[in-house]
């Protein structure tokens, strides 16, 4: 069962091996199981393995950006179509009370964010205060820590929510 740990744990897990771009890694899935990823359609859709709720999802472009409007119109507006894809099986799975779906990236070090614009698309489950974006995004209410079995089946349920029928 996943547990909530708090920001200071998860920015002690938050660091690249050899000092890479960690969102170019997980973009081609050179990190962590496959069994996180969602899609693949020239970005990466999966599991946020330290997310700021259950069933939090990156949407990382293979192609490493900075910022997210450098992107050609074409490729973003592709990654804000996996995003919505993302945001309908979330909706299917896990049927929470509203999903925000949000464009980060910064190009300069930051203790949570990384130079490689991507998106964030998360399920909101309660209500308050606690749920407001400025402390979801910034990890104040904790983050979200999988068992690896927990991981893996939500992330099935997700793919399948995500078939054409």
């Amino acid at each position: 069962m996943s547990q909530r740990i708090t920001r200071e744990e998860a920015l002690a897990r938050v660091h690249h091996p050899d000092g890479g771009c960690w969102m170019c890694t997980l973009a081609r899935a050179s990190y962590a199981p496959e069994d996180v990823v969602v899609a693949r359609d020239g970005a990466s859709v999966r599991l946020d393995r330290l997310g700021c709720t259950h069933g939090h999802l990156l949407v990382v472009p293979e192609v490493h950006e900075t910022r997210v409007e450098e992107l050609p119109l074409a490729r973003y507006l592709a990654l804000q179509a996996l995003a919505w894809e993302a945001a309908r099986a979330l909706g299917a799975v896990l049927s929470p009370r509203r999903i925000w779906v949000a464009a980060l990236g910064a190009p300069d070090p930051l203790p949570m964010s990384f130079p490689h614009g991507h998106l964030h698309v998360v399920p909101i489950h309660e209500g308050g205060e606690a749920a407001r974006p400025a402390r979801v995004l910034t990890w104040s209410e904790g983050v979200v820590a999988y068992e690896d079995d927990e991981a893996r089946a939500l992330v099935l349920a997700l793919r399948e929510a995500l078939r054409p029928r």
